[in-house]
């Protein structure tokens, strides 16, 4: 058994060199001495730990009487708004019931890919739609609006005329 780090063949040398300094008659008084330190440095760290738990008794009392009024606050907007949450998910759900009476396949399409990929599914104006699909809408809806840009075309701010490219029948005749 080692105590910190100090075995029992340690301690037997230690015990000998402090006979062997201090003599028979002055190691009751050491003894003595050591047992009130470590008595004094427990009863040092009690009320150390008292005073602490007092600081942080001190600090929640306060939050718990403020949250309580709060809390008994919000449980009756809580039973006041619970309603128009279900009514709201009874209106999601109907709209997805009745975009799925109108589209069947797209409606299938949409469960197996929510349940697949775990997407969320949202309903816009034109029924529900998975998130993946308003990207690439969005995106296919950019491209659909704005025109290729090719090496010989540049993009005209408002306000000023578009010049007309050189036409190459023309420019051979002149040139």
């Amino acid at each position: 058994m080692d105590i910190l780090g100090v075995g029992p063949m340690e301690l037997i040398v230690i015990l000998l060199l402090l006979l062997v300094f201090f003599g028979p008659d002055r190691l009751p008084e050491i003894g003595a001495k050591l047992g009130k330190g470590v008595r004094s440095m427990r009863q040092a760290t009690r009320d150390f730990s008292e005073e602490l738990q007092q600081a942080r008794d001190a600090i929640e009392k306060p939050v718990s009487e403020i949250t309580a009024p709060v809390q008994q606050i919000a449980q009756p907007i809580q039973e006041v708004v619970q309603p128009f949450q279900d009514v709201k998910a009874s209106a999601l759900a109907m709209s997805q019931a009745a975009q799925a009476v109108r589209d069947p396949g797209k409606a299938i399409r949409d469960s197996v890919m929510q349940s697949t990929k775990g997407v969320k599914a949202t309903v816009g104006d034109d029924g529900p739609r998975t998130v993946e699909d308003e990207s690439s809408n969005s995106s296919a809806v950019e491209s659909a609006s704005a025109p290729p840009e090719d090496e010989g075309t540049r993009s005209i701010p408002d306000g000023e005329r578009p010049t007309e490219p050189p036409n190459s029948a023309a420019s051979d005749l002149a040139g």
